[in-house]
């Protein structure tokens, strides 16, 4: 298992990264992996959509209430067990 785990790691290193991804601010939000990417890239010719979906991800995280904020009472609807 540790061999194999090293000889993937080794490969790894290997991979070209996306320079669209180098230093982009985005990528603690966005979950676009390596293959996707380079899928994308090859496929369409841009990753300009995977990019948009980041930023959208990013405005809804930054505008989402924090969580103390929200209240029982501003709930349309009251929480009963599937049992009911």
């Amino acid at each position: 298992m540790t061999t194999a785990w090293q000889q993937l790691l080794e490969e790894a290193k290997e991979l070209v990264s996306h320079t669209e991804c180098e230093g982009c601010h985005l990528r603690p939000v966005c979950n676009v992996c390596y293959a996707a990417a380079h899928c994308e890239k090859t496929i369409t010719g841009s990753m300009d959509y995977l990019c948009q979906m980041a930023k959208a991800k990013e405005r809804i995280i930054t505008n989402y209430p924090p969580r103390n904020t929200l209240k029982t009472e501003d709930c349309e609807t009251e929480y009963r067990p599937a049992n009911d």
